[in-house]
């Protein structure tokens, strides 16, 4: 992904939030791709009918995409090129419901 400009979806299982060691793999290669780019987006979100509560799918939407943030700060990222939204959200079509959307211009 040298030079990454656009957005991936990475699924969550529900009520998850671990970076599992197969995500690590892919995020080691999302963050060499992010050296060269801009400003970057990472957004949590997480399906609330699952789980009933609008309030703990926001509360999981971030700590997922903080996971994601704290580990491209650790791959070198600069903490300050990364902004961090959670979303808490019935979304029933094709996209995964529960996922984290990393953008980068």
């Amino acid at each position: 992904m040298p030079g990454f400009a656009g957005t991936l979806q990475i699924p969550f299982p529900p009520f998850q939030s671990a970076i599992t060691p197969d995500l690590q793999e892919y995020l080691d290669r999302l963050a060499a791709g992010l050296q060269g780019s801009g400003a970057i987006e990472v957004v949590g979100f997480a399906n609330w009918t699952s789980n009933g509560s609008l309030d703990a799918s926001k509360r999981l939407s971030a700590t997922r995409a903080n996971a994601i943030k704290s580990y491209l700060v650790r791959k070198g990222i600069p903490a300050t090129r990364i902004t961090v939204r959670a979303e808490g959200l019935d979304f029933r079509g094709g996209v995964p419901r529960d996922r984290v959307e990393v953008t980068a211009r």
